[in-house]
């Protein structure tokens, strides 16, 4: 969401820049840290074990990813403690190269789709969902371009109904699957706004979802270089 400026009217923010204003409304909710009910750390630790995934997303902890349609049978689980293509982060930080894991495609969207999904975020809403485990954290980038940029994935939480975002360089929404739906379907962003580290002092939220578990963000005309984190601390 590139060169963007808010202005909250009624509740509501409009918010401006390279394209027509958009109002960002949303069946998810910011809640407090308290409010969400988590007790795990909030920094990533140089020992913590890291792998890539086919979709470009580098994940620590426990993780299951599922079709969507189908969220009972899953389709990949790792522990990256006990995987051996992980690396640690300070390793990675140091320059150390992942070799990526392949993740199954979605048997419910077309191949010009998961082509699109191939470089870290899509044009479409996620099709699969990733469950993450207790103190488990993904991090994905953005690709450029202006139109309505969708991470890989919809994560959820092993329990509960709230997930930490951080945003890198760029702003970005963050919602669940009504927010996305309504964000694919009419253009206009419907999310939780989370502001980039130039944009504000915390560029880190706790989101709830409004509807069901599983949440996600997606970006207009992300930045280059700009990432995001996702984690169940």
């Amino acid at each position: 969401m590139n060169a963007i400026s808010k202005i909250i009217v009624g509740g509501v923010i409009f918010v401006s820049g390279n394209t027509n204003p958009t109002i960002v409304s949303a069946s998810a909710v910011e809640i407090p840290k308290l409010d969400a009910d988590k007790t795990g750390t909030e920094k990533p630790k140089p020992t913590d074990t890291i792998i890539e995934l086919s979709s470009g997303i580098r994940v620590h902890g426990e993780i299951t990813i599922y079709d969507m349609v189908n969220p009972d049978k899953p389709i990949l689980s790792i522990n990256t403690d006990h995987n051996s293509k992980a690396k640690i982060l300070e390793e990675i930080e140091a320059g150390a190269e992942l070799d990526p894991i392949q993740v199954p495609d979605s048997k419910f969207i077309s191949q010009f789709d998961i082509l699109s999904l191939k470089t870290g975020d899509g044009n479409i809403p996620p099709t699969q969902l990733m469950r993450l485990g207790s103190g488990a954290y993904v991090r994905g980038h953005w690709t450029t371009g202006n139109y309505w940029h969708y991470a890989p994935y919809g994560y959820a939480p092993i329990s509960g109904k709230a997930l930490h975002f951080w945003a890198w360089s760029d702003s970005f929404l963050a919602g669940d699957s009504e927010d996305w739906r309504n964000t694919y379907n009419t253009g206009v962003g419907h999310g939780v706004y989370v502001h980039s580290i130039y944009e504000g002092s915390y560029p880190d939220i706790w989101v709830q979802a409004g509807v069901g578990q599983v949440l996600s963000c997606w970006s207009w005309g992300p930045k280059s270089g700009s990432n995001y984190e996702i984690s169940n601390y």
